[in-house]
């Protein structure tokens, strides 16, 4: 019924409310047990389609809350099947939204992976996710998410060396982020500030051999 789920919408700000205290580790355990109870609700019951749709769209939001947890965590693994468990219940739902969150946390997951060691590859598959990112979100008046995308998109080419757009990705992040004063966004988007921006900018002159710089915005953040 419309209660279930509003208490696993409950479940997903809870998650993102405790992670700013506590950290993704210890939290892991209980974001799978409530995407699972949400999954099974999703497989097993009866519902009108109009819950239905909801249903989908809240279990595709605790998977992502269970692969932001286990990225933080360490456990890579984890992380990439929960996103593509919620990519593939964004699609269902036919959710630009939770599909462009997906996809922009995938990216981010890929550019760390390429940091760790594992190349070109991964890096490129991370600005592939980040420009999938953008097309689902290219109808979404949302400039934090579209700031983060191409925060995303930034940290994929620092990572291949490509200074020309990361200064561009870079600079539309700071122009979606001034067009927000004002604008009504989700919870789960709001980190995005300056500070966000500069700490990301830091980490791409970084990427890019450029350490000096990378110390200067890393105070700035």
């Amino acid at each position: 019924t419309p209660s279930h789920v509003g208490y696993l919408k409950t479940c997903v700000e809870s998650l993102g409310s405790r992670d700013q205290v506590v950290g993704g580790g210890v939290l892991l355990r209980q974001a799978l047990r409530q995407w699972q109870r949400a999954r099974r609700m999703l497989d097993e019951s009866d519902y009108a389609e109009a819950v239905g749709g909801d249903l989908l769209g809240v279990t595709g939001n605790l998977a992502v809350c269970a692969g932001w947890l286990a990225f933080d965590a360490a456990n890579v693994p984890l992380a990439r099947r929960m996103y593509s468990e919620a990519l593939f219940l964004a699609g269902s739902a036919g959710d630009p939204v939770l599909s462009a969150h997906v996809l922009e946390k995938s990216s981010m997951l890929s550019s760390h992976v390429a940091r760790a060691g594992a190349g070109t590859g991964a890096a490129r598959e991370g600005l592939r996710l980040a420009d999938q990112a953008g097309e689902a979100a290219r109808h979404e008046p949302l400039p934090r998410l579209q700031a983060l995308i191409a925060l995303r998109r930034a940290s994929a080419a620092s990572l291949l060396g490509d200074k020309p757009a990361f200064r561009s990705a870079i600079a539309t992040a700071r122009r979606e982020l001034d067009r927000a004063a004002g604008t009504e966004e989700p919870r789960w988007i709001r980190f995005v500030d300056e500070s966000e921006i500069a700490s990301q900018e830091a980490a791409g002159h970084q990427n890019l051999g450029d350490p000096a710089t990378a110390s200067l915005f890393h105070r700035q953040s």
